[in-house]
């Protein structure tokens, strides 16, 4: 008996190891892995650590599609975050909207922020990533929910992953314009209509009358054309029955002003088409055309400003859509070469910043100078932080008119005295 119990008891050890063996990974039989744990909406994962996000708010800055969340309960105010509540704030140029994009190569705007345990991020914009060493994000926005995920790995290789949701009515710019492949959303088309003659212009710029496109945006186009040419077909340019004119004003080269019209097209190529709609100065409009050197290349769908609207201008600074009425004016020219001039309203205090050769009313833009910025209620807005803005600001004794435009968070018109500080 003793025999057959060894026996039984080598069989079951041989099936055992046999067993064993069977089941260690080998490249034809790999070893069977955990599905990963998918992470929860509203939460962020730092280094494999998910916590939740308990409030969040998807909203419009200017033209920007923004969602800022945060770990406490009960916060519904946009503004709100930023004061007493830890944070993290993503916020995407429409073009980028439902577009995943490597923050670190990506020259389109986009702003993240967090003030997260563990996880702060002062600032990143397309100019400045010193703080991670990788990053994708995606914006989605179907209309009512905005999904986003974040990916990024921080500078000091702790892994950050966020994802977000929120229901929410914003504005999408989906106009876009491209010269020479530089695609910008069109911030500003206006309409003129005159004589049987339909006149259309386009600009990246936020402006909000024709004279301050004319005379202080970078650059802005043009289309006038027979009304019986806003029917919807695509035209050639070069088979067009009656008559039109196009152009390019580049109000910082002009060298790269463009004329054409159906009398000369001057080795222009291309096609338009323009469409009536129903709605008052609402078109729809397509342009693909190659002058010389430039390319140009439109979609437009909208209603436009009236061209012939003259501007009644009041001493106020438009913050996030709100106007505000400016109570007081200072100038501090304590440092000789850099000087400030502050605004003051209710609720803004902007202050222009700029070399003091620069306060003889030239237009000066972000790009000019290095040292030339707005402050607004504490963020600079500047080139190196990824924002646009063009300066007007003249003196003349006791008195100043200053402008602040083509910036998509705030802008400001003063004329009047101010006081030295």
């Amino acid at each position: 008996m003793k025999s057959v119990s060894k026996c039984v008891n080598w069989l079951c050890l041989v099936a055992m190891v046999l067993f064993v063996a069977c089941d260690k990974p080998t490249p034809e039989n790999p070893p069977v892995e955990n599905p990963p744990v998918e992470q929860s909406v509203n939460s962020y994962v730092l280094d494999g650590e998910e916590y939740a996000l308990q409030s969040v708010v998807l909203t419009n800055l200017g033209e920007y599609l923004c969602i800022v969340a945060s770990t406490d309960e009960g916060v519904v105010a946009f503004d709100d975050f930023f004061v007493d509540h830890e944070y993290i704030y993503i916020a995407i140029s429409p073009l980028l909207e439902g577009e995943s994009f490597n923050l670190m190569e990506e020259q389109r705007l986009y702003t993240v922020m967090s003030t997260l345990p563990s996880a702060a991020i002062e600032e990143l914009t397309p100019s400045n990533t010193s703080s991670i060493s990788t990053g994708d994000c995606l914006f989605a926005y179907d209309g009512i929910k905005a999904s986003v995920s974040l990916d990024l790995t921080l500078a000091d290789g702790r892994v950050l992953s966020v994802r977000l949701e929120a229901e929410q009515n914003i504005v999408v710019n989906s106009n876009v314009i491209a010269r020479n492949g530089e695609e910008k959303p069109v911030r500003t088309a206006f309409h003129r209509a005159a004589e049987g003659k339909t006149s259309l212009y386009f600009t990246p710029a936020g402006v909000d009358y024709y004279a301050d496109m004319v005379e202080l945006a970078t650059w802005y186009i043009f289309l006038e054309l027979d009304d019986s040419l806003c029917d919807g077909r695509v035209y050639n340019l070069a088979d067009v029955e009656g008559e039109f004119c196009a152009g390019l004003r580049d109000n910082v080269d002009s060298s790269l002003n463009i004329d054409i019209s159906s009398q000369n097209l001057g080795g222009a190529s291309g096609s338009f088409m323009v469409r009536r709609e129903s709605g008052e100065r609402e078109y729809t409009v397509v342009l693909d055309i190659v002058w010389g050197a430039e390319t140009l290349t439109m979609e437009y769908a909208g209603a436009m400003l009236d061209a012939d609207m003259v501007e009644v201008r009041g001493n106020e600074i438009v913050f996030d859509g709100k106007s505000y009425a400016i109570s007081s004016v200072s100038l501090n020219r304590a440092d000789a070469e850099i000087w400030e001039l502050t605004l003051r309203c209710k609720a803004v205090q902007l202050t222009i910043i700029m070399p003091a050769e620069f306060y003889d009313g030239r237009a000066v833009g972000f790009s000019t100078d290095a040292r030339v910025g707005v402050m607004c209620n504490g963020e600079l807005l500047n080139k190196a932080n990824g924002y646009s803005g063009t300066i007007f600001v003249t003196l003349d004794g006791d008195n100043v008119e200053a402008e602040f435009i083509n910036n998509s968070r705030v802008s400001a018109y003063y004329r009047g005295v101010f006081a030295e500080e």
